[in-house]
């Protein structure tokens, strides 16, 4: 609610893991103003083509372990949201 009242009306949701159950996939899509990616090969394939392998900057967060791997799905997942939001 917080999000709404300070005026964010759309939300972008990546699942992965235990998150990742249709059950979980369908409540979240009732939401109003959101959208889900669940695991599938296609956004699989925008993470590994992303731009950002090529970022010199991120560079130092490949390939390692805990805190860097999430940052760097973050920000694959940041990037494919981006994009989508722009198309729109």
């Amino acid at each position: 609610r917080y999000h709404r009242y300070i005026g964010v009306d759309y939300f972008f949701i990546f699942v992965e893991g235990k998150a990742a159950t249709p059950e979980v996939v369908k409540e979240l899509r009732k939401f109003p103003g959101m959208t889900v990616w669940e695991p599938s090969e296609s956004l699989e394939k925008a993470r590994n083509t992303s731009r950002i392998w090529g970022e010199k900057w991120l560079g130092n967060f490949f390939n390692k372990p805990c805190n860097n791997e999430l940052f760097v799905r973050q920000s694959l997942n940041m990037e494919i949201a981006i994009a989508t939001a722009q198309a729109h």
